[in-house]
């Protein structure tokens, strides 16, 4: 029948064709068996049925009907998946263009057919949704639609569709084609955010290789609007699948296969193509985006740093326009979260209120990971972001000069996150081939042109890489010779730091040693003395880092002149034993003419050819006699010539400047410490090694004799010997005095490297120990005239000083600790020489204090990270142990620290050095230091809490000690120590609680006759609390005490006696607890304005009409409670504090700033429930009425009446001042106007102090308009317990201002003011005026 209809529409017998398919009216099962078998078949085409069809229905009556009938058989063929795309797509086509004719009663019962689809649940292909569309467009113009037994227009009824559709359970094999539909469909606002709800809703039940093509569409539909609701379902879905799938491999490792989540890895990835692509069409997407991003960082910043959020801002960073904003996004993120981090470790409180930050650094570390499994498009925001962390490192430079000094080990937020950036490059480097290349040159660059930066993370980001893998950074190496060019540029640390680096490549590479070479030798040839500095400095790294295994006579090197180019042919042959040693010799022949250079040069070379030998102690010979070549200039060889070197031609003199040509001290340093490496070795070669160092041996023999005669002649020598007297001028003004003071630092200089090697040479025999005390003697002479003449610009500090770490731990452990018979008569002879003993515990602090700033010292060794934790363990068990059982008894003279106070000092400083830059080693350390310690079992905190009770009972020994020569202060050390300990246990521990019930004890119940221990104890007692108890509870009760003993300023009121401190006494109240307690009590405001800024944060981020967002407003009112309950305890402490007699001075200007913090929390507090009350999802806690009433009753009105006692006290200040003038009214003009100038002074003072009165008055207004406003809103009078003041109105009193401007002198003072302050002050006068009226009456 179908060819027949056919041939009736071709031949146009319209008449037939309308009679025909009148016939099949009442067989609609016809009509869709001959559309399949075209449709499915291979019968005919079906489009020519289609058209024949429905040119039949136009000439019938009933045909509307008919054409309804066709359009349904073409919808239930298109439901099947078997239908060829190309038929359908026809078909479609075809019917779009004839929908506009079916009637809107036709097209209504269309639209059921959809509506009973998606509800039957019944898989579909989804094509025949794609007339729908179109079906609800061309409703949506009709002005009727009949429906069933309902009449209405026509947008009226594609809403009731809509509402259908969504209405219903959308399976998910129809949310895909359904929102691919629904994207046609004209749709309203609030429509549209409907239809984007459900599909949102529908992530969780999809399968994930369908979340693509489905967040693609929906992607497509934010261009008709709500951008922000798609971009925060696709966020949290994925953030949320991250944390499932983390939580469910937390429970069972075997739970998620790898296929899943590679699964996951491969549809996030796809997902973030897909958000690039269209923020690249659609830059608003973008903007919102970013709106959203910053909108959590500010609730959270945590949130925007979930793997796949870092993710996608890290692929939209690689759009131009955005590459900033999202950097700079995640950089922000990454500092708060670090410091979110410090807050949660360092207050109880925030740790309690606020949830736990996750580690950040191992999501963003798992993104690089993922960088090399498919997600490319985020190396290069990798790499963007990793360079951007490292370059907020700081400091930066101060008056031109970049600071070197190394981190601690406890790091700053800004530092935490260098370190972040570092792990991020290094791991790209690692697993991203194409990155390798931009990485290497991006760290270069930096290390050239960071002139104003620190670059010791640059330097150690570049180590870390080729330490890592050596010859993959290899392929780079044309890089590295490139900076080559500019090493001369560098400063000279920058440039050293680089050299280090790099070493692993020179080792490996002779093009790259060739390269260096060539650059070292024209630096060493160079006008320029910095050049020549890194020549040196880039020759000596190499001959420590080069090891030499074969010897060549120490007479070779003097003869080796061969250039470069000789070199480098020798060299290539890789397999000549002697390629190390050839160039090494190389090196030392080049460094021979450094001999003539520079003082500064020389300093270089003499400091680092001791280290290079001692790591190359194949090079000792002609190390040794290159060092004994340039000594033979200054040594007179006849014993009986005093003094035994010359000093003249040390120096370079013009004119009235002396200038150092040759740092001799420093020249035998460096023999005197690689004589003693020299001689420890000797026993330790070989026979044959031995054989072949003849001549070494005898060149060590003959120095050492050289030495030992040199010492003696020294000991002979007189000052007048070397043109040195004590009536001579060191004054550094003109020429002889500078000539004279430099010939006395080589002097002292060369005493101390003698003394350093007579001890070392000696083993503490009486015969050496003499030799000390003679060459201590006449150093400690020179060194009393120096410091009396040169003009004590230094006072008390001890110049700089040769002798070196190591030999100040063996000498004091010597001194305090050792045992030994036959050394006691030597060892007595030092003991009993205080100034001796005094001279090297001063050096030692010097170099302690020197690796506690700079993390290293001065002389050999002192770079040498392993061997300075061993000195100041061993250190730290002499001066426990001399501190605990003294072996030298205490010598005080004149005004010098005794013996245990500058071991109690450098004690401290070693602690400090070991928490801070050794955290790792702190078990090690207390396993070294063990001194008549019990033995505890294996767990850290209970072996730092064993050894934090030593320094408790040394603490209490001197606080009940009775002894005259025990001094209070002293004990401060043990609290500073204890402070930094205490830092180490854990909180949640018991040892922690111990020691905080043990210090609560101390503090109640001694009274120690000194300020400063008395605040170091409470200072430890407040840090303390912060970390074991959310509550300020404690600040309530030292409140309590200090009002107690200053008294009220109510002189009729008399206070009750509070006890809970004995620390606290009339002398310590104010201002030193009083200036303890505000600091801690900013802190607790500052902690609750955290806490209150990150929950208004969130609320106004999250949606009311969420039902996700109940469990969040639920748990807000327990967070609400504990903030009510802290502002309590607060409000009762400044209830004690403002009606306390407080000395006017700096207590008085930090409590009313503290006050005004406080009024200025409070308002916050309010203005969070304003939001809740908008949001109108929330009531008040059940506390925050009651504080409101304790606001008012025990706050603002004692505030008013500190204020007036405030005003009354700052002016009585200058009473004393009138006073004095009237009484001598009759003095000379001169004197009078110098009072005059004192009263105006103290004057400016009071007033300064006044100032911020009005911000108080100010923050107190604030804070009851904003409550006048929210009992409005919740319809609660919360005004019932407030008191508005009267205080408020400044009044002015007109007898004390004629009285004033009656007065010259304060007319003046008046003048001046003016011109200085302007018009802030003018209300401050008035208060000022009003208050002392007020005051007048009421006495």
């Amino acid at each position: 029948m179908d060819q027949k209809i056919v041939i009736l529409y071709e031949t146009g017998k319209l008449t037939g064709l309308t009679k025909l398919i009148n016939s099949l009216i009442d067989a609609p099962q016809k009509i869709s068996d001959m559309l399949t078998r075209r449709v499915i078949g291979t019968v005919g085409d079906p489009i020519i049925l289609l058209r024949a069809l429905l040119k039949g229905c136009d000439k019938y009556e009933d045909g509307m009907k008919a054409r309804h009938m066709v359009f349904t058989a073409c919808i239930n063929l298109l439901q099947d998946s078997t239908i060829n795309v190309k038929v359908a797509t026809d078909i479609i086509a075809f019917l779009l263009v004839e929908t506009d004719k079916l009637s809107s009663s036709r097209l209504a019962e269309l639209t059921d057919f959809y509506i009973e689809a998606v509800k039957s649940k019944e898989p579909a292909s989804g094509r025949a949704f794609e007339l729908l569309p179109k079906i609800l467009s061309s409703l949506t113009s009709r002005d009727n639609v009949l429906h069933g037994n309902n009449n209405m227009t026509g947008s009226k009824f594609k809403d009731y569709v809509l509402n259908n559709l969504c209405s219903s359970r959308w399976e998910p094999h129809c949310i895909l084609p359904l929102t691919s539909m629904v994207r046609e469909i004209p749709m309203v606002s609030d429509q549209l955010a409907f239809v984007m709800k459900k599909v949102i809703r529908g992530f969780p039940i999809m399968n994930f290789q369908e979340l693509p093509p489905l967040i693609y569409q929906l992607l497509v539909l934010t261009t008709k609007g709500h951008k922000d609701l798609v971009l925060k379902g696709i966020l949290n879905f994925f953030n949320n699948v991250e944390k499932q799938d983390i939580a469910q491999e937390s429970e069972d490792i075997f739970s998620v296969s790898a296929t899943t989540n590679e699964t996951i890895q491969h549809t996030e990835g796809t997902v973030i193509v897909h958000v690039t692509f269209a923020v690249r069409q659609d830059q608003p997407l973008g903007k919102e985006l970013v709106r959203i991003l910053k909108d959590r960082q500010q609730g959270d910043p945590s949130a925007v740093l979930q793997p796949f959020s870092t993710a996608l801002i890290l692929a939209i960073s690689r759009i131009h326009s955005f590459t900033e904003q999202m950097i700079s996004i995640l950089k922000t993120s990454i500092f708060r979260c670090y410091k979110n981090i410090e807050k949660h470790n360092e207050s109880k409180f925030i740790a309690e209120i606020a949830p736990p930050i996750p580690d950040i650094a191992s999501d963003i570390l798992s993104i690089v990971k993922n960088s090399s499994m498919g997600w490319d498009h985020v190396t290069h925001g990798l790499i963007e972001l990793g360079f951007s962390l490292m370059e907020s490192y700081g400091p930066k430079a101060a008056f031109g000069k970049v600071p070197v000094h190394e981190p601690t080990a406890i790091l700053t937020p800004s530092q935490k996150a260098c370190h972040l950036g570092i792990s991020i490059l290094q791991e790209i480097f690692k697993l991203q081939e194409a990155a390798r290349q931009d990485v290497i040159e991006q760290i270069l660059n930096h290390l050239i042109t960071s002139s104003t930066h620190p670059v010791h993370h640059y330097l150690k980001l570049l180590s870390n890489i080729i330490e890592a893998s050596p010859q993959t950074a290899l392929d780079y190496q044309s890089k590295v010779r490139e900076t080559f060019d500019y090493l001369t540029q560098l400063p000279l640390d920058t440039a050293k730091g680089l050299l280090v680096a790099i070493q692993p490549l020179v080792k490996i590479s002779m093009t790259l040693k060739d390269a260096l070479m060539l650059m070292l030798r024209k630096a060493l040839f160079s006008r320029q003395v910095e050049s020549r500095k890194l020549a040196a400095t880039g020759y000596l790294l190499i001959l420590k880092n080069f090891k030499v295994y074969g010897s060549l006579p120490s007479s070779q090197s003097s003869q080796i002149a061969c250039s470069s180019s000789q070199v480098v042919v020798d060299v290539h042959q890789k397999t000549s034993p002697d390629y190390e040693a050839i160039v090494c010799s190389e090196i030392l022949g080049s460094l021979r003419r450094t001999f003539n250079q520079q003082a500064d040069v020389r300093l270089i070379l003499y400091e680092g050819l001791y280290e290079a030998l001692a790591n190359n102690h194949k090079l000792k010979g002609q190390i040794l006699e290159l060092l004994y070549n340039q000594f033979q200039r200054y040594y007179a060889e006849d014993e009986e010539v005093l003094p035994p070197v010359k000093l003249e031609p040390c120096i370079t003199a013009q004119g009235d400047n002396v200038y150092v040509t040759e740092p001799l001290t420093h020249l035998l340093m460096a023999i005197c410490h690689s004589l003693l490496f020299c001689k420890k070795i000797r026993g330790q070669t070989d026979d044959e090694e031995e054989d072949e160092n003849v001549n070494v041996l005898k060149l060590v023999d003959k120095l050492d004799e050289v030495m030992m005669t040199l010492a003696k002649r020294m000991i002979s020598s007189e000052m007048e010997d070397f043109e040195l007297d004590k009536s001579a001028d060191y004054s550094m003004d003109h020429g002889v005095g500078i000539r004279n003071n430099i010939f006395a630092i080589l002097v002292l200089g060369i005493y101390e490297v003698l003394l350093e090697y007579v001890i070392n040479n000696g083993q503490y025999s009486s015969t050496r120990c003499d030799q000390v005390l003679g060459l201590f003697n006449n150093y400690h002479t020179l060194s009393g005239v120096l410091k009396e003449k040169a003009g004590g610009k230094k006072g008390k500090d001890t110049a700089r000083s040769l002798l070196s770490v190591k030999f100040a731990t063996e000498t004091l452990r010597a001194l305090l600790s050792l045992n030994s018979p036959s050394h006691d008569e030597g060892l007595t002879s030092l003991r009993q020489n205080p100034d001796f003993v005094h001279h090297i515990l001063a050096v030692t602090l010097q170099k302690i204090h020197q690796i506690d700033t700079k993390g290293h010292c001065d002389g050999p060794e002192g770079t040498n990270k392993d061997k300075i934790f061993i000195y100041c363990s061993t250190l730290a068990r002499v001066f426990l142990q001399q501190i605990i059982t003294p072996t030298i008894e205490n010598q005080k003279k004149d005004k010098n620290k005794t013996i245990t106070q500058m071991c109690l000092e450098t004690l401290n400083s070693i602690v400090h050095i070991i928490c801070t830059r050794y955290p790792d080693k702190i078990r090690q350390f207390l396993d070294l230091v063990d001194v008549e310690c019990d033995k505890v079992d294996d767990n850290e905190q209970e072996q730092i809490h064993a050894y934090i009770k030593k320094f408790q009972r040394l603490l209490i020994s001197y606080l009940t000690s009775e002894e005259e020569d025990v001094h209070l202060k002293d004990a401060v050390h043990f609290c500073t120590i204890i402070t930094l300990l205490s830092k180490l246990l854990n909180a949640e521990r018991p040892q922690f609680t111990e020691l905080y019930t043990w210090l609560l004890r101390v503090c109640a119940e001694n009274n120690p006759d000194d300020i400063v221990l008395s605040k170091a104890l409470m200072s430890l007692l407040l840090n303390l609390t912060t970390r074991i108890k959310s509550g300020v509870k404690l600040t309530r009760d030292i409140s309590q005490d200090i009002h107690s003993h200053l008294g009220d300023i109510d002189e009729d009121v008399e206070v009750g006696n509070s006890s809970n401190f004995s620390l606290i006494n009339p002398r310590t109240a104010a201002p030193s607890i009083l200036l303890l307690l505000v600091p801690h009590i900013e802190q607790a405001l500052e902690e609750t304005d955290w806490i209150l800024g990150q929950m208004m944060s969130q609320l106004s981020s999250v949606d009311v009409t969420d039902p996700d967002t109940q469990a969040l407003f639920t748990n807000y009112e327990d967070k609400e409670n504990m903030i009510c309950i802290r502002l309590g305890f607060l409000i009762n402490s400044f209830h004690e504090l403002v009606q306390s007699v407080i000395p006017v001075g700096q207590s008085i200007d930090a409590l009313l700033k503290v006050l005004i913090h406080t009024y200025t929390t409070l308002n916050q507090l309010c203005k969070y429930y304003l939001n809740v009350y908008e949001k109108e999802n929330g009531h008040f806690c059940e506390r925050f009425e009651k504080l409101i009433k304790l606001s008012g009753t025990h706050l603002t009105q004692q505030v008013y009446a500190w204020i007036t006692y405030v005003q009354a006290a700052q002016s009585e200040q200058l009473q004393p001042e009138d006073a004095k003038v009237g009484d001598k009214g009759k003095r000379k003009k001169q004197n009078k106007d110098v009072k005059v100038d004192a009263k105006a002074r103290n004057a400016q003072k009071v007033l300064r102090g006044s100032r911020p009165i009005p911000n108080l008055i100010y923050s107190i207004e604030q804070y009851e308009r904003i409550l006048i406003k929210l009992g409005k809103k919740a319809k609660i009078n919360l005004m019932e317990h407030v008191k508005l003041s009267t205080s408020r109105d400044f009044r002015i009193n007109f007898a004390v201002v004629e009285a004033s401007l009656d007065d010259p002198d304060v007319e003046e003072q008046t003048s001046d003011d003016n011109t200085s302050i302007g018009e802030e002050e003018t209300p401050m006068k008035k208060t000022k005026l009003s208050r002392g009226t007020k005051k007048k009456g009421k006495n």
